[in-house]
């Protein structure tokens, strides 16, 4: 599953990690250190700065017209078009789906991507924003990021399913909201169940004809698997 929200700024912050790991030796580590003291962790707690921590914007910055009336919601802004993504962003893309392929072939199993749109782009025509949002929203061009994975899927042989028009036709019939109105970017219990419901449309035949191959093994002509190396690093741009 591919977030169209916040999931190209990931991809370039994991690989610009990757490059620094493979060319300096630094690693980021994610893990939760053990804690072997009860009566360290309760000192460290005591200590702790709580009021450090940010705190989450739950000021709505848009309304969306439902069938009921208005329903406050919070929104980022998606991508824009990929002619203005960071370069760096789109090379980790590239890097992440040749990997993908790779391993799909290795193990012998079929690669698909689902691309989920984020919260402003299903709601696009259906929002009103107060004075105070400024022309950000008012000026924002649609993205052809959908296209562009697409295409890059076909090229690695990897299956698309693009989940933005089943999520926009649900919206527009019901003016019900698919995802959480306030903060939280993800689909709520009707949303999911929209989704879930393309996915187990598109996947049903294929799962299927797997089935009827599994029980009719002339037909599997899968040849067995080549020993496949990961991927080559692709080299950074200057500057970056």
């Amino acid at each position: 599953m591919f977030f169209e929200g916040n999931d190209l700024a990931d991809l370039g912050r994991e690989y610009k990690e990757l490059q620094e790991y493979l060319t300096k030796g630094k690693r980021y580590l994610r893990g939760r250190r053990k804690q072997t003291s009860l009566l360290r962790a309760l000192c460290e707690l005591s200590s702790a700065r709580w009021d450090r921590l940010p705190e989450p914007q739950l000021e709505p910055n848009a309304c969306f017209q439902s069938a009921s009336g208005p329903v406050p919601v919070t929104l980022s802004l998606p991508p824009g078009p990929v002619s203005t993504l960071p370069t760096n962003a789109i090379r980790a893309l590239e890097f992440f789906m040749t990997g993908y392929a790779r391993f799909a072939k290795q193990h012998r199993v079929r690669p698909w991507l689902a691309y989920m749109p984020s919260k402003p782009t299903v709601l696009r025509g259906l929002l009103s924003f107060p004075e105070e949002s400024g022309s950000a929203w008012r000026e924002w061009p649609a993205s052809d990021l959908p296209d562009y994975v697409k295409a890059d899927c076909a090229r690695h042989g990897i299956r698309f399913i693009n989940l933005t028009p089943t999520l926009v036709a649900e919206t527009q019939r019901t003016r019900q909201l698919l995802y959480n109105a306030m903060y939280d970017t993800h689909l709520n219990r009707h949303g999911a169940k929209v989704v879930a419901l393309e996915l187990a449309r598109q996947l049903g035949p294929v799962v299927r004809e797997s089935l009827r191959t599994r029980t009719n093994p002339a037909r599997d002509t899968t040849a067995a698997p080549p020993q496949i190396t990961p991927p080559a690093l692709p080299p950074a741009a200057a500057g970056e």
